[in-house]
């Protein structure tokens, strides 16, 4: 063999070992961990916001934020980290899927750069939701 050839296959091993550690430690992938990491991401987002408590979906890609004085904040991935918004009440949650319990949710943030959240609960999950927004 060449040393052209070793090149290119030691390339190729580098290549493969790189891809295997991201994918061992999970670094592609990013979602809330629970209730805390959700109010970490409002927190350092909004100025002067200090939530609660949190509603995290399902597969921790969105979540609610309530702080004492009842503001909400709307929390989405955003490429490797989370964007946050405040909404107000007039905000509706509306049902767009079937599930037991719960189900998928649609919240429209009323920021078109923004968008719309949906938000996968359970039936407990649904039902905080009812009342957060």
């Amino acid at each position: 063999m060449t040393a052209e050839t070793w090149i290119i296959l030691g390339s190729l091993a580098v290549i493969l070992a790189v891809t295997a550690l991201v994918r061992g430690l999970r670094m592609g992938e990013v979602a809330l961990q629970g209730r805390d990491d959700a109010i970490h991401w409002a927190d350092i987002n909004i100025p002067f916001f200090r939530g609660s408590d949190a509603l995290v979906a399902e597969d921790g890609q969105a979540a609610l934020v309530k702080d004492a004085e009842g503001q909400v904040v709307l929390v989405k991935r955003h490429g490797a980290k989370f964007a946050a918004r405040v909404i107000d009440h007039s905000v509706e949650a509306k049902r767009v899927g079937p599930g037991g319990g719960g189900g998928e949710w649609r919240i429209d943030s009323g920021d078109k750069r923004f968008g719309a959240v949906s938000l996968r609960l359970d039936h407990a999950g649904a039902q905080k939701l009812l009342t957060m927004v």
